[in-house]
């Protein structure tokens, strides 16, 4: 779903009265049966009847793939002859029949079929919503979600367009998040991550299904070896609304904590982080990367003997484990074997404070000025020439 086709136009200039009742023909002749006359029937009923007995499409095995896709774009050219609520009606109740006794076979032109009526509209008009959940949900249900896959960024300006209440945001990310849970796990988190944001301050207060939540992201947060950055789950609500639990204790150690302080909890705590799931020598390995970014960020010059102490690694692994470091951008340094110390250039802050946005402007600050020096010896330069 990444292109966007140009509105449809009907090839035929008869009136749309009589284009209905072309389709209308056209499903007769595939056995369909509509149970009273037209005459008596609004636009969204004709349209809704001819919804219901859609599914004699599928019916057909002879019928060519492009045929089919045609009497849906028939159906779907139809839709500016309805108000908005109307469309949203129509529209889900065409998913619904689509989707309906989806099977292995047939299930890929239905996916197709979706995939194109959701191209056919604007990405950010709100029928796409419903589109894309049908999709979505038809994708989990055939296990061919690697065809459903969409880029988060994107997904968020389809949103913002699609205006979608707090709670159609709730259930749009949900059903992602579970999707994705055991297909695509660093998708699925950055989902969960979205669903959470839908979360107030006040409404965590009321319910406990985001604090559950909240809890699953900071384990998967803690188990992913390649995230070292938590900014994005400590600014959510339903994470602060942890802080009196001990899963908040384990996650304010690997947000600014050392090894030493994950050791002494892990041997209080032993049975609890191992009930979460977390293995001890992967979040060993993660403090010893975070630890190191904490180091690196108190001093450029270190000396092997504080690695080896606060790492506690042995001194014949200690360059491995800093190439390693370098390796993931979580610094930049060099090894210096005469001297048995790591000279850092560049490292990652594990969380950004208010003292790092001080410092940050202080130094941009500093650079305007320095700008402004070379562009006034520029002009002075010139004017003597």
């Amino acid at each position: 779903m990444t292109g966007h086709i140009t509105a449809f136009t009907p090839l035929i200039e008869i009136a749309e009265e009589d284009q209905i009742e072309e389709v209308e023909s056209y499903l007769r002749d595939k056995g369909a049966v509509f149970p009273e006359a037209a005459t008596s029937l609004s636009t969204l009923d004709r349209l809704l009847r001819i919804v219901d007995v859609s599914h004699v499409i599928f019916e057909d095995a002879k019928l060519p793939q492009n045929e089919v896709e045609g009497f849906f774009f028939s159906v779907v050219s139809f839709f500016h002859l309805l108000e908005l609520e109307q469309k949203q009606s129509v529209v889900d109740k065409l998913c619904t029949e689509i989707m309906a006794g989806a099977t292995t076979e047939s299930g890929q032109l239905k996916l197709r079929i979706l995939g194109l009526m959701f191209c056919h509209l604007k990405p950010t008009d709100p029928l796409c919503y419903i589109i894309f959940c049908h999709r979505v949900r038809l994708a989990k249900h055939l296990r061919l979600t690697s065809s459903a896959l969409v880029d988060l960024d994107k997904l968020k300006c389809w949103v913002e367009g699609w205006s979608l209440s707090q709670s159609d945001k709730r259930a749009l990310y949900k059903l992602l998040w579970e999707v994705y849970e055991h297909v695509n796990l660093q998708l699925a988190t950055k989902f969960l991550v979205e669903l959470l944001k839908t979360y107030s301050a006040a409404s965590v207060q009321e319910e406990e299904e985001p604090l559950k939540l909240a809890e699953h992201a900071i384990v998967l947060a803690i188990a992913d070896g390649r995230q070292l950055v938590f900014d994005d789950l400590l600014a959510l609500p339903a994470v602060k609304a942890l802080q009196t639990r001990k899963i908040y204790q384990l996650f304010d150690i690997f947000v600014r904590e050392r090894l030493s302080a994950f050791e002494k909890f892990y041997k209080e705590h032993k049975s609890f982080v191992d009930e979460l799931g977390l293995k001890y020598d992967e979040c060993v390995r993660k403090m010893r990367l975070l630890t190191l970014a904490s180091l690196a960020e108190e001093c450029r010059d270190i000396p092997f003997a504080t690695l080896t102490a606060e790492l506690n690694l042995p001194a014949e692994e200690l360059e491995l484990f800093v190439v390693e470091a370098i390796g993931m951008r979580l610094i930049e340094a060099r090894v210096n074997q005469v001297m048995q110390r790591v000279v850092i250039t560049k490292s990652v802050y594990r969380t950004l404070t208010t003292d790092h946005w001080k410092l940050l402007h202080k130094r941009l600050s500093l650079w305007k000025q320095n700008i402004h020096v070379v562009k006034s010896s520029l002009n002075n330069f010139k004017s003597v020439q």
